[in-house]
C-alpha cells in the first residue's frame, strides 16, 4: 500500500465527496473549512493507495503529535484491513512524534459499531485516555473517549494530553466551542494555556 500526502487541493474534492456519505452531519467541517487549513503546513491529508487503487483516506494535524480528524476506507474496500493498513503506514511515517490521538464513540451495547470501533483502536495498541472528553457540536458538545497510541514515548500522561488538547482546540475546534467551555463544563482543574 502507498501514501500521498495530498499536495493538490483539487484532489480534495474526491474525499470531502465521501466524506459526506460516510460522516454524519454533526461531525462534518465545511469544505470551506478543509481548503483553508489543508492550505497551511499543520492541516493535511494523506490519501491511500493498493495496487494504484484509492482505497482511503486519513486528515490529521500535525504538532510533535498526531490528531487524526477523520478516518475512512472507501465502502468497496471496507472490512479488508486497509484501515488498520493504512494507520500503520503513518504511524510509521510520524513515528518520532510523541503519539496520534483518536475520538472516539463512547461503547454504547445499543450501538454495537461502537464497541467495535474501541475495539478496533485497542488492537493497534491505542489506549483510552481516561479523561472525559467532549468533541464540540454546533448545538452542544458530544462526550466521546479519547484514545492515544503511543508512538516515540511509552505513555503520555494527563498533563500532556491536556496541553495537547488545547492546542487541537485552538487549532482545529475554536471554531464550535472553546477548550475552555468544555473544561468548565467538566470542572476540570486544569491550568493549561486555553
Amino acid at each position: 500500500m502507498k501514501i500521498k500526502i495530498l499536495n493538490e487541493l483539487n484532489d480534495f474534492n474526491l474525499i470531502y465527496s465521501d466524506m459526506q456519505k460516510q460522516f454524519p452531519v454533526y461531525e462534518m467541517k465545511s469544505k470551506e473549512w478543509f481548503i483553508g487549513h489543508l492550505a497551511g503546513k499543520k492541516y493535511k491529508a494523506a490519501l491511500f493507495f493498493n495496487d494504484d487503487c484509492f482505497v482511503g483516506y486519513i486528515l490529521f494535524y500535525v504538532e510533535g503529535f498526531l490528531w487524526i480528524d477523520y478516518i475512512a476506507v472507501l465502502s468497496a474496500y471496507q472490512s479488508k484491513g486497509y484501515g488498520t493498513e493504512m494507520l500503520r503506514i503513518l504511524f510509521s511515517k510520524y513515528s518520532e512524534l510523541r503519539c496520534a490521538y483518536f475520538e472516539v464513540e463512547v461503547k454504547d451495547r445499543a450501538k454495537p459499531y461502537t464497541i467495535k470501533r474501541q475495539e478496533f483502536y485497542e488492537k493497534l495498541g491505542c489506549v483510552n485516555s481516561g479523561i472525559e472528553y467532549y468533541f464540540p457540536g454546533d448545538i452542544e458538545p458530544l462526550r466521546m473517549d479519547l484514545f492515544y497510541k503511543p508512538l516515540s514515548v511509552l505513555s503520555c500522561d494527563k498533563k500532556k494530553i491536556l496541553d495537547d488538547i488545547a492546542v487541537v482546540f485552538n487549532s482545529l475546534h475554536l471554531k464550535a466551542c472553546s477548550l475552555a467551555q468544555v473544561v468548565k463544563k467538566l470542572g476540570i482543574d486544569y491550568e493549561g494555556s486555553v
